[in-house]
């Protein structure tokens, strides 16, 4: 019996083998729908963190517009 040539083909199945998984992985998309809502959710989320940012300002800004308004008829009908 030949065991060199048995311990080739044997390397060699091994080799096909791992090469056909390689590329069955290069080649599947089943992931490839997940990934992009991933990436699509960082980006809403990204958009609703910003903004935020700004509409906290506004509010902020209204706020303090409120205050100063009622805290100026409240001074006013305090000396009255």
């Amino acid at each position: 019996m030949n065991f060199g040539k048995i311990q080739r083909q044997y390397i060699h199945s091994r080799k096909r083998h791992f090469y056909h998984s390689v590329r069955c992985v290069w080649l599947s998309t089943t992931g490839a729908t997940a990934v992009e809502y991933g990436l699509l959710a960082g980006l809403v989320a990204l958009g609703i963190a910003g903004g935020l940012g700004v509409l906290a300002d506004l509010v902020n800004m209204i706020f303090e517009l409120i205050g100063t308004s009622v805290g100026g008829v409240a001074d006013n009908i305090a000396t009255e």
